[in-house]
């Protein structure tokens, strides 16, 4: 309602402008954390240190509310955050992004995530969650719309989709606009499932 703006994970795409009021980083992997052009010109948000130590983040950003989950592999002794939850809340509307997840919330997570409106899950299959488990997390968390990421070609959607129709979640949607317009009145039920075209500018 502010007008707030936040970018998550930059990769390859064209600098926005105006420059977004903050940028957030799931992981290190370059496909994730491009944040150069950024640097200096707005807030970074890094879900974790260089050498993989948690950093807890729960921030105000122009009416977004922006907090933090890490995934940690390892002996809680010794953690070691190998991706971070990232939700994002605005207008009523609350947003989970997955980012590079390889394993999905705990179950102390998911009750801490409260409702979730959209999740935002990467579907490649093999070097994130496999497909099973993400059409289990999906039905776990039962969000209104679920959006898959970090993935090429038309097949791997196609994929999820099986695996979401086996845990009984068939509905899907091809939307024809890299522009999602959300409200709480124009929600679906849970779940839609909604492939994303690509912007032009992203390779």
């Amino acid at each position: 309602p502010r007008g707030g703006s936040i970018l998550t994970d930059p990769y390859r795409a064209k600098v926005t402008n105006p420059y977004p009021d903050a940028v957030s980083v799931s992981n290190f992997h370059e496909t994730h954390s491009q944040t150069g052009p950024y640097e200096k010109k707005t807030r970074i948000f890094y879900g974790a240190t260089p050498p993989g130590r948690p950093v807890t983040i729960d921030k105000l950003i122009k009416g977004i509310r922006i907090f933090s989950f890490p995934q940690v592999a390892g002996a809680t002794s010794s953690p070691y955050v190998v991706n971070t939850i990232f939700i994002f809340q605005a207008g009523g509307i609350c947003i989970a992004h997955l980012g590079n997840a390889r394993f999905g919330p705990s179950e102390g997570q998911i009750r801490a995530l409260g409702k979730i409106h959209v999740l935002l899950l990467p579907i490649d299959g093999s070097l994130t969650i496999p497909h099973e488990i993400g059409a289990k997390i999906v039905k776990r968390i039962g969000p209104n719309i679920v959006i898959p990421m970090h993935f090429a070609g038309p097949e791997l959607s196609a994929q999820f989709a099986l695996a979401l129709k086996v845990e009984g979640l068939g509905r899907m949607k091809i939307a024809k606009s890299p522009d999602l317009i959300l409200s709480l009145k124009t929600l679906p039920p849970p779940t839609l499932f909604v492939v994303m075209p690509p912007a032009s500018d992203v390779p």
